[in-house]
């Protein structure tokens, strides 16, 4: 299993070919306002946001399975279960 860090980027701290959350890269956008130049494009600010990836690999060592009167208990297992089973709509 690998980790990560995500940060949000302002424009002072990023590449001219960085992307915007809007889809555009850094230098289609304002030097002052920092607003998009676009016409169709409704970005007022530009924020991106860059994922760094550990080095270090984590190893899982303690497995514990749950059974479902279990799984309410445990917030993290709690939410998996809830987005993949409960959330889905037949």
């Amino acid at each position: 299993m690998r980790f990560g860090i995500y940060s949000k980027k302002t424009v002072d701290e990023v590449k001219n070919d960085a992307l915007c959350d809007c889809g555009h890269r850094k230098d289609d956008h304002d030097v002052d306002s920092h607003s998009c130049l676009y016409e169709i494009c409704d970005c007022t600010n530009f924020d991106t946001f860059q994922l760094n990836i550990l080095k270090k690999k984590k190893v899982v060592t303690n497995i514990k399975f749950l059974s479902e009167d279990d799984v309410k208990d445990d917030a993290l297992a709690w939410n998996c279960l809830n987005r993949n089973k409960y959330s889905k709509t037949d």
